[in-house]
């Protein structure tokens, strides 16, 4: 196995992970507003979050930014609580969209720093850290994607089985992803 097919496992199960809650909620609240049949602009949110958080890693990764860790978790956990109440508050789709490609780009810098130190772990020793990083991003992004369309999948379900409406099954998850984030500060702040 290559170094590049190595990193995308690293990267694939570095989300694929119940250590990634965080990281799965944000991207939950993220994509709820959306349906399966909508995958094109899934897919162009999710890589523009990844092209984000890689960004902020490559920086990060040469000393160009650093954040001690628990503020950066405390900055992620914050993220997905205004990604949540986003979509609570705002009623219109059109809106809760471009307010969320806001999000993908700016919280996406965020994200990446938390990653940092896993890749720095999983880097050491490695002279060149391209070839690392490239197969990183590319496992988080197919991650990201399996993770999104499993959930959106379930939505799905859900909405058929239980004849719930769009916009009323969107605010319920995103009531409990707005509680979970909350637990999760409260645990940070102790």
């Amino acid at each position: 196995m290559n170094t590049f097919e190595l990193f995308i496992k690293i990267g694939w199960k570095h989300i694929i992970t119940t250590g990634a809650i965080d990281h799965m909620l944000f991207l939950m609240a993220l994509t709820v507003h959306f349906r399966l049949k909508e995958l094109k602009k899934l897919v162009f949110l999710i890589t523009l979050f990844t092209i984000t958080h890689t960004t902020s890693l490559v920086l990060s990764m040469y000393g160009f930014l650093h954040i001690p860790s628990k503020y950066i978790e405390i900055a992620i956990v914050l993220t997905i609580i205004i990604t949540a109440l986003s979509n609570i508050i705002q009623k219109d789709k059109k809106k809760i969209e471009i307010t969320h490609w806001v999000f993908a780009l700016f919280f996406g810098f965020i994200h990446g720093l938390g990653f940092t130190s896993a890749f720095e772990m999983a880097v050491s020793g490695i002279g060149e850290k391209w070839i690392p990083l490239l197969g990183f991003a590319a496992g988080v992004e197919a991650g990201q994607l399996v993770v999104i369309i499993i959930f959106l999948s379930l939505i799905s379900v859900a909405e058929k089985l239980f004849k719930v409406s769009s916009k009323n099954l969107t605010t319920g998850v995103s009531f409990f992803i707005l509680g979970y984030a909350v637990s999760l500060l409260h645990s940070l702040l102790k």
